[in-house]
């Protein structure tokens, strides 16, 4: 006997509360769209109307004045992207150390390219993204011409691009 009563479970899952399967998730909706929509429909235009609480103008709101710096996200994260792809599928250097400051490049060129949506959210939004910018720049840049030329001489600003990195991340608790 056991905390059940019966027998013991034959394994984890069998000791969990049932899920509603696939099908029955599908069956409910199926059954309750018409519902569903409508109510959508409703709260669309009692939104439009002043009433009722709509969170995409909010969104909109807060993010219109960052629209720039959005396009520019945009570009630093397809080239990140981009970046990243060659890295692994065509960059050949005669070091492997090299692929590897060219992988930690686009790694921190990516992270904190995505860190920048969260710009309007920010205590310090000037200040939040000029120095994650900045740092994406002179960290990932000044690493990605390291292992492109194969010559860490070239890297001495990747230690003041990772101090912008860094004052960013700080910005946000003042």
């Amino acid at each position: 006997m056991n905390l059940y009563g019966s027998e013991r479970p034959r394994s984890l899952c069998d000791s969990l509360p049932s899920i509603p399967s696939l099908a029955t998730v599908q069956e409910w909706l199926i059954n309750n769209i018409d519902s569903v929509l409508l109510s959508m429909e409703d709260s669309s235009k009692s939104s439009r109307n002043g009433s009722g609480f709509n969170r995409l103008p909010l969104v909109s709101r807060l993010v219109q004045p960052y629209r720039p710096l959005y396009r520019v996200i945009a570009l630093s994260g397809a080239l990140a992207v981009g970046l990243s792809a060659y890295g692994a599928h065509g960059f050949k250097p005669e070091n492997a150390t090299y692929k590897e400051v060219f992988r930690t490049a686009t790694q921190y060129h990516l992270l904190h390219t995505v860190a920048l949506l969260a710009t309007p959210l920010t205590p310090r939004p000037k200040i939040f993204a000029s120095m994650i910018g900045g740092g994406i720049i002179l960290f990932s840049g000044s690493c990605y011409v390291v292992a492109l030329n194969e010559n860490r001489e070239l890297g001495r600003l990747a230690p003041l691009g990772g101090l912008l990195l860094i004052g960013g991340w700080l910005s946000m608790l003042f």
